[in-house]
């Protein structure tokens, strides 16, 4: 019988530029989200992941307001056994695996203002890292992780940052003033970083890991957003309001051949890949509540 996975915490408003997701859906040494079951009637007929996948795929982690406000959390692949990493009166989001599994990088406002922390993989040492009296969102570690990238408020509009894991280093990747910048993704190689560019609509751009030549991938007239590269760094996922509501694309990494993955009167949106590049996840509210689904890379 086909399955999904439900968040089971409240749904959030649907973030229509940068908003933050009460579910964030993190892919560890192999991990995506599983949390409740329940049968899907979609019109997209997405394939869910299996039980077999799931226990393969082995830890996850994510963002929740389940107990009054967004903390984060641990669980194995049946959701059956969910561990409390933060416990804070603040908000603690969008966390992000390092490579090796072991450490978590996350948002929080517990001192005021949004900051990147990062923390073990049991909760321990949650250690502000960013600690700049600006905004700081969307933190995701470089493919050798040695590095965290983010974005930030803290010069004019929101722009692309990288900092050494202790938050030394913090350096400005983009210049795009008075653009509002978000959700970065390194490429596999580390050597380009794509990302999300609002300057009067959505378009998905790239940049090298030192900043230049960025190139703009996406120009449609609608709002393209959440880039997420391919295992193998040839293609890119993302979601896009050109067909009326939000749906999961995917395209060459050069921005060409973009083609609609979902077709569900739901919004779809969030996506990242399987480490093995056999499927891409995303979220979807198209089930009575949100629910985290598989599809092939091909639809």
């Amino acid at each position: 019988m086909a399955q999904h996975y439900r968040s089971p915490g409240p749904s959030a408003g649907f973030p229509l530029v940068i908003g933050v997701l009460v579910l964030v859906v993190a892919v560890a040494a192999a991990g995506v989200l599983a949390l409740t079951r329940s049968t899907p009637s979609s019109v997209a007929n997405p394939d869910p992941l299996s039980d077999v996948q799931v226990t393969a795929l082995g830890l996850i982690v994510f963002s929740s307001d389940r107990h009054g406000n967004n903390e984060i959390y641990v669980t194995d692949a049946s959701g059956s056994k969910v561990s409390r990493l933060t416990n804070h009166l603040a908000s603690d989001t969008h966390p992000s695996w390092s490579p090796n599994g072991q450490r978590i990088v996350f948002t929080s406002d517990r001192e005021g203002n949004q900051d990147i922390f990062v923390m073990n993989i049991d909760g321990s040492e949650q250690i502000n890292v960013s600690r700049d009296p600006g905004e700081d969102y969307d933190p995701v570690w470089s493919p050798d992780g040695t590095k965290i990238l983010f974005t930030s408020e803290r010069e004019t509009g929101r722009e692309v940052f990288v900092m050494n894991l202790n938050g030394s280093g913090q350096d400005r990747l983009s210049n795009n003033a008075g653009r509002q910048n978000s959700t970065a993704a390194w490429s596999p190689d580390g050597r380009k970083i794509a990302f999300t560019s609002y300057q009067g609509d959505l378009n998905i751009s790239t940049i090298q890991s030192n900043g230049a030549v960025e190139i703009v991938l996406t120009d449609d007239p609608a709002d393209d957003a959440s880039p997420a590269w391919s295992p193998d760094g040839t293609k890119i996922a993302f979601h896009s309001w050109r067909d009326g509501n939000p749906e999961i694309y995917v395209m060459n990494s050069d921005g060409s051949e973009p083609v609609r993955l979902t077709t569900d009167s739901a919004a779809d949106f969030g996506p990242s890949w399987s480490r093995n590049g056999t499927k891409i996840i995303f979220e979807s509210d198209r089930d009575s509540g949100r629910g985290v689904y598989t599809i092939n890379p091909d639809g």
